[in-house]
């Protein structure tokens, strides 16, 4: 008698997926995929918005370092202070040149951008063309477009307007002294501030200095809300800190400028370097 045969079965009909199978699998890959792809993208959004807050930290830090080699007084960070009411340079470098000696971190990959902005464009008004020029800024030439200007010299972030002591009568006198700052824990110093929503093509810029809610409407200021409905700010005694938006912006024009700065010093983000937490702004 012959063995029974003990031959296994073929590779093909043993190891094959039918149909039913592979729409299951292909099935569930997809679940897993819809599930996890937004927790990715909000990991990738949450790394953004700290590298972002790290760089409002160093910002900060470099104007710490600068106020104690000039006399506890802020660099130019208003119009004003840099500029006459013909629009010409007086001389005094803004803000974001005169900080580069304690950082000498620039170029697009320094801390002046943040990486959740695709445009960096506070430094791209015309008339500061002048100053990157005679600060032999790499790149900087006469003629430059507002975006070119912001590929020279990227910038994402605004100081606070209200720290300026100059005004349309009382030009180049600089920022106030750091003894006029009642609460200095409080008051903004710089804070994320964008191009809006025109587009480059109608020579739009965007400028070193702001109010919360300037200009009206307010897009710029929109525009710096860049990290999950919030945005990051230093503040005057050099720290760091992300708020999520007191109010809604999503209607250019909706409120007044003064009532945007009033949300915000209900939450605790003082402008006015004499604010006492009264905010007495309209609501």
């Amino acid at each position: 008698m012959f063995p029974c045969s003990t031959r296994p079965a073929s590779r093909s009909s043993a190891a094959a997926f039918t149909l039913i199978e592979l729409l299951v699998v292909i099935a569930i890959i997809a679940i897993l995929a819809a599930i996890l792809f937004p927790v990715f993208a909000q990991a990738r959004a949450k790394a953004r918005a700290t590298a972002c807050l790290s760089n409002q930290k160093q910002i900060g830090t470099a104007f710490m370092m600068y106020v104690q080699d000039y006399d506890e007084t802020m660099p130019n960070v208003g119009w004003w202070d840099s500029y006459d009411t013909g629009n010409k340079w007086l001389g005094s470098y803004s803000w974001p040149l005169a900080l580069i000696p304690y950082h000498k971190n620039t170029g697009k990959g320094s801390f002046l951008k943040c990486p959740s902005d695709s445009d960096y464009p506070n430094f791209s008004k015309p008339e500061y063309i002048e100053q990157l020029i005679a600060f032999k800024w790499p790149g900087a030439k006469a003629g430059m477009t507002t975006q070119e200007m912001a590929e020279v010299f990227p910038l994402s972030y605004a100081a606070n307007y209200a720290l300026s002591s100059s005004g349309s009568t009382t030009p180049a006198r600089g920022g106030l002294p750091l003894a006029a700052i009642s609460s200095a824990a409080s008051v903004f110093l710089t804070s994320e501030f964008g191009r809006g929503t025109a587009p480059w093509s109608n020579s739009q810029y965007s400028v070193y200095y702001t109010f919360p809610g300037y200009p009206n409407p307010y897009t710029r200021w929109k525009a710096g809300q860049r990290h999950q409905g919030g945005r990051n700010f230093t503040f005057t005694d050099g720290h760091a800190k992300y708020i999520k938006e007191p109010v809604s912006l999503d209607t250019p024009g909706q409120y007044t400028q003064d009532q945007v700065t009033g949300f915000y010093c209900r939450k605790g983000i003082y402008t006015r370097p004499d604010e006492d937490g009264t905010c007495n702004y309209p609501k």
